[in-house]
């Protein structure tokens, strides 16, 4: 449930938003670097709402593997909790080293629960033609998007739009966390660290 209209929904975008100048990759470290070194440049959302989680660990489970799979729109619809899929893109077919979807261009709303009973408002906006390369490392799986290949990621509502909108450039999934690279249309990149387990304190 979104309760954006909410004062406290507000006060805790307010104070997010003063945290989140913080939220920007320093010198030539990539956000993976910066986030495993719990850099104050990295911001952290370890969310209570557990479908969104849940979907990314077990995707990248399967990515571990390096054979090609389909990642299925039915599941990516209950991941966002959308009941229709009016987006109609399909599935994402994952092969060894790339990953590749297309479709009408298309927004997906959900939310973020960095606190419970408390829903930040995020939306994705998927290109027509969505393409990323796939790197494995071990228990890490890296996901890179092209040039206009990638989502938009957009999280806190008009408070925080300004912060935290921008391309997904990078995806690290490890076992802990997915490690995102947002590029604002200005400026430097954003580092968010995205929790893949129940919320407790994670080892490095």
């Amino acid at each position: 449930m979104l309760l954006p209209e909410r004062p406290w929904d507000a006060l805790f975008f307010l104070i997010a938003g003063l945290f989140c100048q913080n939220a920007y990759a320093a010198d030539q470290k990539t956000c993976e670097q910066l986030c495993l070194d719990r850099a104050k440049s990295c911001f952290v959302i370890q969310d209570h709402n557990a479908l969104l989680s849940a979907a990314l660990a077990e995707f990248r489970r399967n990515l571990v593997t390096p054979t090609s799979f389909v990642l299925r729109s039915d599941d990516l619809r209950k991941a966002f909790a959308v009941e229709d899929d009016h987006c109609n893109r399909g599935d994402i077919i994952v092969y060894e080293r790339s990953m590749q979807n297309v479709g009408p261009i298309c927004s997906i709303k959900f939310s973020v629960q960095p606190i419970r009973l408390l829903s930040i408002p995020a939306e994705i906006r998927l290109p027509h033609y969505l393409e990323a390369a796939v790197e494995r490392d071990t228990d890490k799986v890296v996901i890179s998007f092209g040039a206009h290949r990638g989502p938009n990621l957009s999280l806190g509502g008009s408070l925080l739009e300004y912060l935290l909108t921008g391309d997904l450039v990078e995806a690290a999934l490890t076992t802990d966390a997915a490690l995102l690279t947002i590029q604002p249309k200005y400026g430097s990149a954003t580092c968010i660290e995205y929790g893949l387990k129940p919320i407790h304190r994670r080892t490095k």
